[in-house]
Formats: structure tokens, sequence, C-alpha cells
């Protein structure tokens, strides 16, 4: 499956310890609303989409997501970098989304081992195809009372434009399977104007970081202030 996929590791392994999550009882109210999000099953919204200026914490709070959900449901998380190219390139997120979940899922990865056979070009192939061979297909049979594995993409913004965001399939693809309601799918980015426009046709449930209340982002930078004055004199 791995020389199949070619999943690109770093993007949601943290290799290199860079990544960082949330200091301990900061984000507490956005990272309430996206779990509860999560764990709700009968949320009209299919898509939740947390949007926020550059240095807003974002990424820091995707990562804290994923940490929560680890051992509780299945999921999958692709952190875009425009820094680097394989994790820019919108190809690539679908086989790291399918890899991921074929580590945690045994009878999604039989499933995938088969369709691999079937169908050895199927990464090469458009990405709404992908998704629907890929992650639509494979999973459309898993008991409804089992949890929703979530898919997380951070970082839309620095995907290339022309696959991942301009005129790209990867957004309408995947808001296409979050309607399937076979998945929890979970975005963000920068509120660039190309990216709100496509979220305008999708149902969504926004959040937006820089318009969150002024107190309670001042006490999150006390606490976390507070916490690495702690680690130094340590």
């Amino acid at each position: 499956i791995h020389d199949k996929l070619r999943p690109v590791t770093d993007a949601y392994s943290d290799t290199e310890g860079t990544r960082t999550t949330c200091p301990e009882n900061t984000r507490t109210d956005v990272l309430r609303e996206i779990l509860a999000w999560i764990d709700d099953s009968a949320s009209p919204s299919i898509i939740f989409w947390l949007s926020g200026l550059a240095g807003t914490g974002k990424s820091t709070i995707a990562s804290t997501v994923m940490k929560l959900l680890s051992g509780l449901r299945p999921a999958a998380a692709f952190f875009c970098s425009r820094q680097y190219d394989t994790r820019r390139n919108a190809d690539n997120i679908i086989p790291t989304f399918v890899y991921q979940l074929a580590e945690v899922m045994p009878e999604f990865r039989d499933k995938v081992l088969e369709l691999l056979r079937k169908r050895p070009d199927i990464t090469s192939r458009p990405l709404p195809e992908q998704v629907e061979c890929m992650l639509s297909d494979l999973l459309k049979e898993r008991p409804s009372t089992d949890p929703r594995a979530v898919l997380l993409l951070d970082a839309l913004d620095e995907c290339d434009k022309i696959n991942g965001v301009e005129g790209g399939g990867l957004l309408p693809a995947l808001a296409l399977l979050a309607s399937s309601h076979i998945y929890k799918i979970v975005i963000t980015s920068r509120p660039e104007s190309t990216i709100q426009r496509m979220f305008k046709t999708i149902d969504r449930h926004a959040c937006i970081l820089h318009e969150i209340d002024e107190n309670v982002v001042r006490n999150d930078i006390i606490l976390y202030l507070e916490s690495r004055f702690r680690a130094i004199l340590n």
C-alpha cells in the first residue's frame, strides 16, 4: 500500500517535532466547538471550516484536534505547506488520507489492497475520481453505528492553486464526500476570496478565529505565557 499510494508522511506525522499543540486550558471554546460538531451525527453542516488570518493559530488547533481524536475514532490529516513541494501538491492529499486510514482500520486496509490490485492507476486519476473510489466507495458499507472517520485538511490556502484551490476539484470533491455522511471533514484556511467563494456553495459550519472575543484571546495569551515561563524556570 505504501509503495502504491506514496503518502507524504511529514504532512501528518510531526517527525521534526515542530508542530505545536494548544497549551493546557487555552482555545477551549474553539476545541469544544469542533469536537462537539464531530460528535454530532445529526449536524446539517457537512464541513467544519476553521478560518483565520495568518498567525491566529489554525494549525495549532488542528494539531490539537488530531491529538484529542487519537484512539477515539479513525482520523487522517494533511497539513499543507507552501514551503514543501510534496505538501502543497493537491495530488498527494487523498492518497495520504487513505494510507492513514488503512493503518488504523483493518477492514478498510483490505479493501484498499483489493482496489489497488484492480486499479493500479487510481492515484493518477482526477481528484474527484480518487475521492469517490478510495474514500467514498470503500467505506459506504460501514455500520452507521460506528464513529465516523475524520479527515482534517489544514491550510487549504497553502495548497497549489490549480488543482487545490482556484478551479480545482479538491474542495467540491470533499464536499460531495462529506454529504454522504460517512466522514466528518474539518478544513482550515485563511479567508482568501477564492476559498470564501467556494464555501458559499457548501453547507458548512464556520468558525472565524480573528472574530473571537478579545477577552478570550487575551486570557489564552496570558495562560500561554505563564506556561512558557514555568517551563523556562523548570
